[in-house]
């Protein structure tokens, strides 16, 4: 419901006889006595580092899938090589049914050293339901938080594979700064349906790219007509997507490779 509260002046009416009133509408959430309170459910759980030795933002996406509104209160516990335990609140928040709440805290210890990191969200719903959702990062260097980015650069199809048939083919970079052992495959079909098989980039340092080429032809052997293909990289966690060139495919053979 909505609530309407009608504000006068009470300096009285103006010169010419006007009474100014003002009305302020106000979104009100209401709870039946003794009614349950939905389930939430943490679905995703992030960090990120925008500037390196910057503070380190942990984040998590919180879905309300019942029926009436839910509010949250807690924070995060983050502790790790050898430091104290660290206590970030958040504001408590109010979750419609539905729908989906990012919350987010900033870490700005006074020291990072290199090591592995453990944390946990806790959160408490009204009744005094809690539920929590463990997470984990690594600091390669002192302030310097693990960020696995992998970049894919100039993918295309090709009739011209080494061994003949169609063929995608190229860069996957690490842009990160950790190493990746990442793989790489092509899903395509109008939907992505159809998906080649997975193909071991190998060992990429930092700032290290690769060529790398992926068969597509034993799996169009039903395909007749236009396709676009999507190559994919993962590793670290981290998955990039990269739409390629169409293609024209009648028996399973490239008729026209789109620019």
């Amino acid at each position: 419901p909505v609530v309407y509260f009608n504000i006068l002046n009470r300096r009285g009416p103006t010169g010419a006889g006007v009474r100014a009133k003002q009305r302020l509408a106000v979104l009100t959430l209401l709870t039946e006595p003794a009614a349950k309170p939905p389930e939430p459910v943490v679905t995703t759980v992030g960090y990120t580092q925008p500037q390196k030795g910057g503070s380190v933002y942990i984040s998590s996406l919180v879905t309300n899938p019942g029926p009436t509104h839910l509010t949250l209160r807690g924070g995060v516990t983050v502790q790790g090589a050898g430091q104290h335990s660290a206590q970030l609140p958040v504001q408590p928040v109010t979750v419609l049914p539905g729908c989906s709440r990012e919350l987010k805290v900033a870490w700005s210890p006074p020291s990072l050293p290199t090591g592995t990191y453990s944390g946990v969200w806790k959160l408490e719903v009204a009744g005094g339901r809690k539920i929590a959702q463990d997470f984990g990062f690594t600091v390669v260097r002192p302030y310097e938080l693990a960020q696995p980015v992998l970049e894919l650069e100039g993918w295309q199809a090709s009739s011209s594979g080494p061994a003949g048939g169609i063929w995608a083919s190229g860069i996957v970079r690490n842009g990160g700064n950790m190493a990746l052992t990442p793989t790489v495959a092509v899903a395509y079909g109008d939907s992505g349906g159809l998906q080649s098989d997975a193909v071991d980039v190998g060992h990429l340092e930092p700032g290290q790219a690769r060529l790398v080429q992926v068969p597509l032809s034993s799996n169009l052997a039903a395909v007749d007509g236009e396709l676009e293909l999507r190559a994919y990289a993962e590793a670290g966690g981290t998955t990039v997507y990269q739409t390629l060139r169409g293609i024209r495919v009648v028996k399973a053979d490239v008729v026209a490779v789109s620019n």
